[in-house]
């Protein structure tokens, strides 16, 4: 897979651009597309019979391990919104942070505080009756 998109990328090195959000729509090749800087169009056969496709990105991370993140399904996440999500990683990956642990956190926070609201005893509200009088 990984001599996909060395390939890829010497001829992309030769002039062949970044990736448009027209063709991203487009492929349908199984593998990895690299548009830049360590982002890259995951293409997989789907459950229901067509392709799922998926934008990842792989960045140094602390320690200088390589590490990949998965930023969404194509087209829920657009082609910019990918970019945008690419440089953020990256750059708290250059500042020594991890940006995957980090979301790991958040998500199990998330989960705890939803957890805490729907255990949380309700109280009960109760309202005076009316009464008809004919």
């Amino acid at each position: 897979m990984w001599d996909r998109i060395a390939d890829l990328a010497k001829a992309r090195s030769q002039g062949i651009g970044k990736l448009t959000a027209l063709a991203a729509s487009k492929i349908t090749k199984l593998g990895l597309t690299p548009d830049d800087d360590g982002l890259y169009l995951s293409v997989k056969p789907s459950k229901k019979g067509g392709l799922s496709k998926s934008w990842l990105v792989r960045f140094k991370g602390a320690g200088g391990r390589w590490r990949e993140a998965g930023l969404g399904k194509f087209p829920d996440v657009s082609l910019a919104a990918a970019r945008e999500r690419t440089a953020a990683l990256r750059a708290a990956a250059a500042v020594g942070q991890d940006p995957l642990v980090e979301r790991e956190v958040s998500r199990a926070q998330l989960e705890t505080d939803e957890k805490a609201a729907r255990t949380a005893p309700e109280k009960h509200v109760s309202y005076p009756r009316k009464l008809v009088t004919a």
